[in-house]
């Protein structure tokens, strides 16, 4: 599977060393800033991307991050006898993106979304 991992900047401590703030303010910016990076973690965990090439119209996925009830959002990069895609999920294991023509031969990008 190729995956294009999506980088987010994570914050770093609150500068307040030449900051004069109570020690509950100071808390609770560090707090703030924690919780913070474990959410831009959670983002960053829920998108899987990558791109495919059809082959008689099918293509099958590998990856363990793909669960019925997530989102398989696909986009043409290039078309080669392109048709209607749909998808199939078998949870944990891989995706199936097949065309309803089976000579499409077109390299789609994915990205998944979980729910």
């Amino acid at each position: 599977m190729a995956r294009t991992d999506i980088v987010f900047t994570r914050l770093d401590a609150p500068p307040l060393a030449d900051a004069e703030f109570s020690f509950q303010i100071e808390n609770w910016l560090s707090v703030i800033v924690d919780v913070i990076n474990e959410d831009l973690g959670l983002i960053e965990n829920s998108f899987v991307r990558g791109t495919v090439t059809l082959v008689g119209g099918t293509a099958t996925v590998l990856t363990d991050s793909v669960n019925t009830g997530d989102s398989v959002f696909t986009s043409i990069v290039t078309a080669v006898n392109p048709g209607f895609i749909t998808t199939s999920i078998v949870d944990g294991v891989s995706f199936t993106l097949t065309s309803s023509n089976g000579a499409d031969a077109s390299t789609l990008s994915y990205m998944i979304t979980k729910i």
